[in-house]
């Protein structure tokens, strides 16, 4: 017999809606973060042809794309982190009324390393198609020919690609907060 289940029978849907909205969320911001990285990467064309022209090796270059990518996750992960010190005393003292259990809720050491893992997951996400441009640009190309020829059809394409992402991620995003605010209003009545 499972005690957590007659505990958060009630607000079950709830939270697995707004967890889902965060993953949502999550996934919109690294498909953003991807497609600057990728017109950074098209910008660096010949830098990085310049680099693979002197030996850099694919590991070298993923290397350094995952650094970018792991900066600026690190950053989100830590102003989230900051962020939800801060707030979660507030949200509490306004859920209480609906929350089981509600002063067992602080951010806690499983929060940190979901906050952690959640920085990885987004480093790799956002890396990948930024990383993928420079490994398949030949260099040849770029330094003959100059950034103009190579960064024509594949990064618009990837590109296009990536703002349809975004926009899927965002109208399911939208679809699932009109369901937890249909969901809190039926649960009010």
């Amino acid at each position: 017999f499972d005690l957590r289940e007659p505990v958060i029978r009630g607000i079950r849907p709830t939270l697995l809606l707004l967890f889902a909205a965060s993953g949502l969320l999550l996934l919109i911001a690294c498909a953003t973060t991807a497609w600057l990285l990728l017109l950074q990467s098209v910008a660096r064309a010949r830098e990085t042809a310049t680099r693979v022209a002197l030996g850099a090796s694919r590991m070298q270059l993923a290397v350094q794309h995952l650094a970018e990518g792991l900066l600026i996750a690190s950053i989100g992960a830590a102003l989230g982190v900051v962020l939800s010190v801060v707030l979660t005393p507030t949200i509490v003292s306004m859920a209480a009324d609906y929350l089981p259990r509600v002063d067992e809720i602080v951010v806690d050491r499983a929060v940190l390393l979901f906050a952690l893992l959640s920085a990885v997951l987004a480093t790799l996400l956002s890396s990948v198609a930024p990383l993928r441009y420079a490994t398949r640009t030949a260099p040849a190309d770029v330094l003959n020919e100059g950034l103009r020829a190579t960064a024509g059809s594949r990064s618009r394409r990837a590109s296009h690609g990536l703002v349809v992402v975004e926009i899927a991620f965002a109208f399911a995003l939208l679809a699932s907060s009109a369901v937890l605010i249909e969901h809190a209003q039926q649960r009010d009545e």
